[in-house]
């Protein structure tokens, strides 16, 4: 387990890709590299965004594993197996909240989902 502190930031930013990103990747993962390891969990919402970057710097051969997309799977098998998975053809309306900046949120998802989020609304929380 290692803390990736300096890489977060970077995708709050809308960094994704680019001599910035690489070298702080690269510095970050250095303690890790020489380790003998087959795989790396990506164990932040933030990570599968540097996914490529990440992937260059491990190597190839090393496989990526998103906590993301097992959490998204799980959740998805589960409304299936209790009938609550909406499986029909329909355009959906998708809303976002987030507690921080909402235009923020908005580029970082429009990048990563690859759609135009047309409601991202800022919220408090108790």
């Amino acid at each position: 387990k290692l803390s990736y502190r300096f890489l977060f930031p970077l995708v709050e930013r809308g960094l994704f890709d680019g001599k910035e990103v690489e070298e702080t990747v690269q510095e970050t993962l250095k303690p890790l590299i020489s380790r003998d390891f087959d795989t790396l969990i990506l164990g932040c919402t933030h990570y599968p965004l540097l996914r490529d970057v990440i992937q260059q710097v491990i190597g190839e051969e090393k496989i990526l594993i998103s906590s993301g997309d097992e959490t998204a799977r799980e959740v998805s098998a589960l409304l299936y197996h209790q009938n609550l998975l909406y499986t029909e053809p329909r355009k959906p309306h998708h809303r976002f909240y987030t507690t921080g900046d909402a235009k923020t949120f908005k580029t970082i998802a429009d990048h990563w989902l690859e759609i135009n989020l047309e409601h991202v609304e800022t919220i408090s929380l108790p």
